[in-house]
């Protein structure tokens, strides 16, 4: 209508205005011609007829000219031409800098910064931002700042350093709360989803992707969509959920291909290859990723080129000169962008290729610098949970350079000792690196497990009133458990939901106290001084500590010897002495024995020999696949003298088995050896460090129902036998009690209901008087150097995630402080259990008697009146022993 009316200034205004809504949907060619015909116009106008430019138009031309070139930057950016978003942008910020228009600088340098993050620039790209920030901070511009933030968490988020990438995030989350900017808040759930996900925190990043997707189910932001769609894909592949994930990501590119936006199609190629390569389709899988490429022609696009490479050499393992040469490929890529993600990829795959071909040394040089960048990112996180998922698929690297430790050893046996010990050392060093990591940064003050005390005041409100109505579902879940009219199944399974529900939720709320941190990082944390750490082990205490890698169990025996302290393995020096598909059967028969004793007690009473006959035989199989390889390395028991004392260190399922109750067809373990448990060797001897706290204060808490009613008798028992200065003896213990009470107590005794809940171990919890006490709840407390017995069911028992990490109330505890646990693996007779702390209690008043032995003695004494093991070999002692 402007241009019929020959007002041809008004029309190009409103031009300008249309790019901004092409861009927005997506049509980036429409919007380039567009721009192009403006800025024909404005240069037509700068010097009509050869006359002056008219004085009016001057300060506007200068205006739609920067307009018209930041946005044909944006398109540019959006194909993925950079070099040409880049040159648009630098007209852009010429134009604005003649008016002085000194907030739009902020907008091209938030604009350089994302194609600069796109080039993966990660520094330059932060730097950008980080001026945007500061601009739009000055001139109040709250949206803009927000969205200038979100980048400045994706330029973080690029070069690995999450923690403050989450910061960054919750920044812009606080300035978006008062906003009504739903487009805005999307965008920054996303970059929050994909940070979730580089993070391994699948459950939160599929969570974060659906919100997404229905904030974006009525718009037209179709690049955001298919982001979201792509990024759903990738965690549904993580899930292995294949088919799920090849929908979305189908789905994905086919938003893309509809849009022109080549790069972010080219990201949804590469993801489908790595399924098709998980799915063992390596055809399919080229032809992909050669698409990919064909897109990328005549482009410089370094992160994916480098991942197309990479998944090359992947497929091409086989073809060992291929295969390098894909990777030579890749490496100039690698060092050009200096980002720790994919340098660690690269030396990961390089290691593995040059251990194909039989070159150790080079492999040990990949797989160390590989290591080295796992530490590197690790250091960068600051919250326990983040460390924890973040190495769930980063083991490759440990595990790789403890087989070629392992193959060293086997390779030296005919030949010098000292080598033979050295990599066996090695060997060791490198497993204990590998476990329970994030537990030993918590027992040394590197990570706070105290997440809820940092939470904002909004967020500190809301979390309280997600734990009020997760605590209310609980209970009416244990009155369902205890009611003698049976539920139907689908109010159990809507209470069930609603509590994942809410625990999710609970989850992704305390991810955000990351944000409130003190942003102090250490620098990359050294290898833990393991030598100078065993050298602090008492010279009576052999250490047994077992380690699952692949298929095969590795034992290593820490023994003291009369020069100090050697690590052996099994004969051959192989450290092999059973493999996982072995052990499964027994395992199972094991758990499934123990279950029989749920039923009437009259019944067991009747057949109680032929049960323990049976369980024996399973505890006997256990005895010859993780024992028998091993026996003569192992201390050896001599009449009349000292019971040898031994610690097990587990690994994986390992951790939920009984080995003081192995049978060897005539004693069990606990009849030779005094035994203990720790979830790895660094974390016994930090817990032997913790000294007891003074004064000697102890709590007392016991709930009896009817189900288990000698609660009464046991906490009446314990408290007289107990020798402390201040004993609190609480029969109607309640959460807030055990608030007041439990921090500076020497010795915790929690006798009541315990659950153990393997989809969400930190959500395991103790059933006091008014509620449930939470593995989350505990570590927030400050228990240090506490004795903790949990006289409750499954107390012990506790999920391992990536890195071999607890999960769990044994975690809690340990991490709250506590130097000792004494937990329980199944399901505690009420009665055998009173008696067993009664026992417990008297015995460690005897000072020539250490808290393992204590136990020992008392299982023993058990085990002489009620022989099955259901009875007697329920409890273990864990930490200081």
């Amino acid at each position: 209508l402007y241009a019929a009316a020959g007002r041809l200034w008004d029309a190009n205004r409103t031009q300008i205005g249309r790019m901004s809504v092409l861009i927005d949907l997506g049509q980036y060619r429409e919007a380039l011609d567009i721009g192009g015909s403006i800025l024909g116009f404005l240069n037509r106008e700068r010097n009509p007829s050869g006359d002056q430019t008219s004085a009016d138009h001057v300060g506007e031309i200068e205006l739609l000219s920067a307009l018209a070139h930041q946005n044909k930057g944006v398109c540019a950016e959006q194909l993925g031409e950079y070099d040409t978003a880049l040159s648009s942008y630098s007209e852009a910020e010429r134009h604005y800098r003649a008016l002085e228009m000194h907030e739009r600088m902020g907008d091209i340098a938030n604009n350089r910064g994302v194609v600069l993050l796109r080039l993966g620039n990660g520094q330059s790209a932060l730097a950008a931002f980080q001026q945007a920030s500061s601009i739009f901070a000055g001139h109040g511009l709250a949206l803009k700042q927000a969205q200038s933030q979100v980048n400045v968490g994706n330029a973080f988020r690029l070069i690995g350093q999450y923690a403050q990438a989450l910061m960054a995030f919750e920044l812009a989350h606080t300035l978006l709360r008062p906003l009504a900017a739903k487009a805005a808040k999307a965008v920054l759930l996303l970059d929050i989803a994909d940070t979730y996900l580089n993070l391994n925190l699948l459950k939160e990043a599929l969570i974060t992707y659906r919100e997404v997707l229905q904030l974006l189910a009525n718009t037209e932001m179709r690049p955001e969509r298919a982001s979201a769609l792509w990024g759903l894909g990738s965690v549904m592949a993580q899930l292995s959920h294949y088919q799920d994930a090849i929908q979305q990501l189908a789905e994905s590119a086919q938003e893309c291909a509809a849009i022109g936006n080549k790069p972010l199609l080219v990201n949804v190629l590469i993801s489908q290859a790595a399924i098709q390569m998980t799915l063992k389709d390596k055809l399919a899988a080229t032809v992909t990723l050669n698409q990919a490429l064909g897109l990328m022609e005549h482009q410089s696009w370094p992160i994916q080129q480098c991942l197309i490479w990479l998944l090359l050499a992947e497929i091409e393992a086989g073809n060992i000169d291929q295969a390098f040469a894909y990777l030579a490929r890749a490496q100039p890529i690698v060092n050009s962008l200096n980002l720790p993600h994919l340098r660690y990829r690269h030396n990961l795959q390089l290691g593995q290729l040059h251990m194909n071909m039989g070159d150790d040394s080079a492999a040990e040089q990949s797989f160390s610098a590989a290591v080295t960048d796992v530490e590197l990112l690790r250091a960068n996180l600051n919250e326990e949970r983040t460390r924890i998922s973040f190495l769930t698929d980063k083991t490759l690297a440990f595990e790789a350079l403890l087989r070629l430790q392992l193959k060293r050893a086997v390779v030296l046996q005919q030949g010098e000792a000292l080598g033979v010990n050295c990599a066996i050392e090695q060997a060791f060093s490198i497993a204990e690196r590998a476990r329970a990591r994030t537990l030993v940064d918590i027992l040394n003050h590197v990570v706070d497990p105290r997440v809820q005390t940092r939470l904002s005041q909004v967020d500190q409100v809301e979390l309280q009133q997600r734990l009020s109505e997760l605590t209310h579902t609980y209970e009416q879940i244990a009155q369902f458990a205890r009611s003698p009219s049976t539920p139907s199944l689908a109010s159990i399974a809507a209470l069930q939901q609603h509590a994942a529900d809410e625990e999710q939720e609970i989850n992704r709320l305390l991810l955000r106290a990351v944000s409130h941190n003190p942003s102090h990082f250490d620098p990359l944390t050294p290898p833990l001084p393991l030598e100078e750490l065993r050298k602090q082990l008492p010279s009576d205490v052999t250490i047994l500590s077992y380690y699952v890698l692949g298929e095969s169990v590795l034992a290593f025996i820490d023994e003291p010897t009369e020069y100090g302290r050697r690590i052996s393995i099994a004969p051959g020096n192989s450290g092999v002495v059973t493999t996982v598909g072995l052990l499964e059967r027994p395992i199972r028969r094991l758990a499934s024995q123990m279950d029989r004793f749920r039923i009437e007690r009259g019944v067991i009473d009747m057949h109680v020999h032929k049960l323990t006959q049976s369980t024996e035989r399973v505890l006997a199989q256990l005895y010859d696949l993780l024992l028998r390889p091993i026996e003569g390395l192992l201390p050896k028991t001599v009449p009349g003298g000292p019971t040898p004392k031994l610690v097990i260190v587990p690994h994986g399922r390992l951790h939920q088995l009984p080995f003081h109750a192995f049978f060897n067809g005539a004693d069990y373990l606990v009849d030779r050896f005094e035994i203990s448990y720790a979830p790895s060797t660094t974390v016994l001897l930090l817990c032997s460090q913790r000294p007891m706290p003074s004064p000697q204060r102890a709590l007392v808490v016991g709930v009896a129902d009817e189900t288990i009613p000698a609660v009464q008798r046991e906490i009446d028992s314990v408290s007289k036998l107990i020798v402390c200065d201040d004993v609190t003896v609480d029969t109607h213990a309640t959460l807030e009690t055990f608030h007041a009470q439990a921090p500076g107590c020497g010795l915790i005794h929690l006798a009541c209901h315990g659950v153990f809940y393997a989809g969400n171990p930190m959500f395991s919890r103790l059933r006091l008087q008014n509620g449930w006490l939470m593995a989350a709840d505990i570590m927030q407390y400050d228990l240090a150097g506490a004795l903790v017995t949990l006289s409750a069911c499954e107390s012990g028992l506790s999920e391992p995630v990536g890195g071999d990490e607890l999960l769990g109330l044994v975690r809690a505890f340990l991490a709250a402080g506590a130097a000792t646990l004494l937990v329980s693996l199944w399901l505690a007779q009420d009665e055998t259990t009173a008696h067993m702390m009664t026992e417990w209690y008297s015995l460690i008043q005897d000072p020539t008697l250490s808290l393992a032995g204590a136990l020992r003695t008392a299982q023993l004494n058990l085990k002489a009146v009620q022989p099955h093991p259901y009875f007697w070999a329920n409890f273990m002692l864990i930490g200081k022993r």
